[in-house]
């Protein structure tokens, strides 16, 4: 039995290690990135590399996880509060979105899944494009592995081991409920890939790599803070009217923009013209 306990340890404890990997691939990544931009004309293949490590242990935590659910190990808090021994193994699996925590994790697999797709399909597309979406994207999913981490792991220990679970959430126990949220992060981030790219240009400035970088943050911010904004404007603000909110936001400042500079906070003018000889 100890042994058996052992194991399901192991698993969460490899989940865990695994974010804190895709954090150093972020970095890295970063770092490459800049350093390409600047000094060469192809693609440095760390950039590639990097881009699917960082898939690959965003996938082995989310996969520990989904192991920890299978086992019922209630040593997880995560696992504690939306499972049960009792379960079907489909709605165990199911339990590993149908909360917080598992659904942020699972928000980072297909951020990175879709990064390392984006590298994968646009070979033949300018240089300097590919490697700003990389940039864009990864100062985007750095700031969800320090809010995974910090404040909404899928991986804590609780202490002493609970003999049962709490259940999945009863909305969530109907097949297609409890697909849809896969199903809905994949369209949704599909789709929002080059808006945010885009709305991150003309936040931080057309042609500037600084621009560009400064735009990445205040997305950031913007998206981050949504939910206290939302919580003024609706009581108990739910998912839909965060999301309304976040888009409103990000939508005026962009008009503000255009009307008043256009070329974006530190952009630069000259890019702006066209050439009409």
């Amino acid at each position: 039995k100890r042994h058996w306990r052992k194991n399901k340890l192991l698993s969460s404890t490899i989940g865990y290690y695994g974010l804190f990997l895709g954090l150093v691939c972020s970095l890295l990544l970063i770092f490459f990135n800049l350093q390409n931009f600047k000094a060469q004309k192809i693609l440095d293949t760390k950039i590639l590399s990097l881009t699917f490590l960082q898939f690959l242990f965003v996938k082995i935590s989310f996969v520990s996880l989904i192991i920890s659910f299978i086992l019922s190990d209630f040593s997880n808090e995560t696992v504690y509060n939306n499972s049960h021994s009792t379960k079907p193994i489909f709605y165990k699996i199911a339990g590993v979105w149908g909360n917080h925590e598992g659904s942020l994790l699972l928000w980072l697999l297909v951020l990175t899944l879709f990064t390392l797709i984006f590298l994968l399909r646009t070979k033949n597309q300018p240089l300097q494009y590919r490697i700003l979406t990389v940039t864009f994207q990864q100062i985007i999913i750095i700031g969800f592995f320090v809010f995974v981490i910090k404040t909404s792991n899928p991986f804590n220990y609780i202490f002493p081991v609970p003999d049962e679970g709490l259940g999945l959430n009863p909305i969530l126990q109907d097949p297609l409920l409890a697909i849809h949220p896969p199903v809905l992060y994949l369209g949704y981030v599909v789709s929002l890939l080059i808006f945010f790219v885009w709305a991150i240009m003309i936040l931080g400035g057309v042609g500037s790599l600084t621009g560009s970088i400064f735009g990445s943050i205040m997305f950031w911010v913007i998206i981050s803070e949504t939910k206290g904004i939302a919580e003024l404007i609706f009581e108990n603000a739910d998912g839909q009217q965060i999301a309304g909110v976040r888009f409103v936001l990000v939508g005026l400042l962009i008009m503000v923009l255009m009307i008043f500079r256009p070329s974006g906070l530190m952009g630069k003018k000259e890019e702006l013209l066209l050439d009409v000889k």
